[in-house]
């Protein structure tokens, strides 16, 4: 998630227009929606995981290690890059974070952490 620190919170006691108060309500939309969607692609990689650990449970040579390894490669820096398991999924300009989202990406890197093992 990106930190907004930076940004000089005073200006926004300045009263805006029609069409900057149109646009920051449709950015705070689409916010909503993307942070929806991070947290469903969270969700099906965990089920994704869980799924490919039980296919080699049950057969060892069923999953080849190459496409282990391609899912991990790529939702370790996707997690990395997020934050998500420390910042969760939310909005930069209200303090509303969702919880579960934390706690689904913090679900997805012990099951990555699984897979490395193996």
């Amino acid at each position: 998630m990106l930190d907004f620190s930076h940004v000089d919170k005073s200006r926004w006691d300045y009263p805006l227009s029609h069409a900057l108060k149109l646009e920051r309500e449709y950015l705070l939309q689409l916010g909503s929606c993307l942070g929806q969607c991070a947290e469903k692609l969270v969700c099906l990689a965990i089920q994704d995981a869980r799924r490919m650990a039980a296919i080699r449970s049950q057969s060892p040579s069923g999953i080849p290690k190459s496409e282990w390894a391609y899912f991990v490669g790529a939702m370790a820096p996707a997690l990395d890059h997020t934050e998500m398991e420390n910042k969760g999924v939310g909005c930069a300009f209200d303090d509303e974070r969702s919880e579960g989202s934390i706690h689904m990406a913090r679900a997805l890197r012990q099951e990555l952490e699984k897979m490395k093992a193996l």
